[in-house]
């Protein structure tokens, strides 16, 4: 089974408990130290500072991030169910610049990750730290660049017991790249070239030589508007995926789409889509067979009324796998998220997520033994995905927000669990 496991569907800090008897390391103590000292010092920043407005033209803007995360499944497990709590301090420094025809936004933010019950694999205290470039420039006005990265580190050292390694040093980088040329060639005519890339790489050789994965794509639309509120596109994308294996697994594969779609404004603020084409699959492993599939979406966003913001879609297509050792999976995945304004100050949000993922033997390498899937050779998987959550706005420069996340995974060809996620955030800037 590759180190990196399965991948949720939103952005999740990480769950843990308390276990009591539990003895904290020097370590642990001097790490608590510095995170209650930080967050006084930044507390106390901020309520100095908290009458004055904030200063959006300011080139260097600080903040800092509070996060606690309860969960009920700490490990995701179908059968062994540890509840448990996290705490984590994530500070960010952002330096910003708003040009004639540039915007640009870098930022760093290290993360600290304090583990009050961590599993017999898992430290106590983690750290990450995430770099990041945002660019907008504007070369003409018909012709716009987009530029998106961001590089992520995680230190994730041996687990050891006096002199026994438990697990191995699981530390990689992740680095992620995404970036859009657009040029107009009339007020009803433009055309899109875009690409990205991710690479994962792990610091011990071991475990590299199973985990390292790779994507990149490219792509090309021409968008066309036939009326006052009617748009149609083309696009073309084609996304290859590469994977380490020790075992000789050969779960590499390229995917072609091709599409066409159609857009209506349905009012200034309403607006939904229409998309279909086709996915043709090839996989590295020449025992299996090109497979081809229908790709479809819809999507429809906007404001529904004025204190009131939708966003639903529906796709169905082909994609990477999330079971191990499958290399592909064909999906079927619905969602949405509707955000209210309760007061000026509060905000509410609702989001769901349903995806059916399904395993052929299209998809199934032929290098893979029947030892390595934990529990069927072909088969479905169902993700349901629940989540409510309140935003405060307690200041210009403060807010806080609680979350509450549901997820049900049943799957025939893999773990089988229900988690329940509670999330509270404390967000200041100065």
């Amino acid at each position: 089974m590759p180190a990196f496991g399965r991948t949720g569907d939103a952005l999740v800090f990480g769950e843990l408990t308390i276990r009591q008897e539990k003895i904290m390391t020097v370590r642990s103590i001097v790490c608590m130290q510095a995170l209650c000292f930080a967050a006084l010092m930044t507390l106390g920043s901020a309520r100095a500072q908290m009458d004055q407005p904030p200063k959006d033209t300011d080139p260097i803007r600080l903040s800092v991030e509070v996060r606690g995360s309860y969960t009920d499944n700490r490990d995701s497990s179908e059968t062994d169910e540890e509840s448990n709590f996290d705490l984590y301090l994530a500070p960010r420094i952002d330096v910003v610049a708003d040009l004639v025809r540039t915007k640009l936004d870098a930022y760093y933010q290290p993360y600290y990750r304090y583990r009050t019950d961590p599993s017999d694999i898992q430290n106590e205290d983690e750290f990450y730290h995430s770099l990041g470039l945002n660019m907008d420039h504007e070369f003409t006005e018909q012709s716009k660049i987009r530029l998106w990265e961001k590089f992520d580190l995680t230190d994730d050292p041996a687990v050891e017991e006096g002199a026994i390694t438990i697990r191995g040093d699981r530390s990689y980088i992740m680095n992620r790249f995404e970036g859009a040329f657009n040029h107009a060639f009339s007020r009803w005519t433009y055309t899109e070239l875009s690409g990205s890339h991710m690479l994962k790489r792990y610091d011990e050789q071991e475990v590299a030589d199973e985990s390292d994965e790779d994507a990149m794509s490219v792509g090309a639309r021409l968008w066309r508007q036939i009326a006052p509120s009617v748009g149609i596109d083309f696009d073309v994308r084609t996304t290859s995926y590469g994977f380490e294996s020790a075992m000789g697994i050969e779960r590499d594969f390229d995917v072609l789409l091709a599409g066409a779609g159609i857009e209506k404004v349905f009012n200034p603020n309403l607006r939904g889509s229409v998309r279909a084409g086709w996915q043709r699959a090839e996989y590295d492993d020449d025992a299996l067979d090109t497979q081809n599939e229908p790709y479809l979406s819809a999507e429809l966003r906007g404001q529904t009324a004025p204190t009131a913001r939708l966003i639903a879609s529906v796709t169905h297509g082909i994609r990477d796998a999330d079971a191990y050792p499958f290399a592909s999976q064909s999906y079927t995945d619905a969602r949405g998220r509707l955000e209210l304004d309760a007061t000026p100050k509060l905000m509410l949000g609702f989001q769901g997520t349903y995806r059916l993922s399904e395993y052929e033997k299209d998809s199934r390498p032929s290098t893979a033994a029947v030892a390595s899937f934990p529990k069927a050779t072909s088969g479905d998987e169902t993700t349901i995905v629940l989540q409510g959550d309140a935003a405060f706005k307690l200041t210009d420069r403060s807010s806080l927000k609680f979350i509450q996340r549901l997820e049900d995974i049943d799957s025939d060809v893999g773990e089988s669990f229900t988690k329940n996620t509670s999330i509270a955030v404390a967000t200041m800037a100065f």
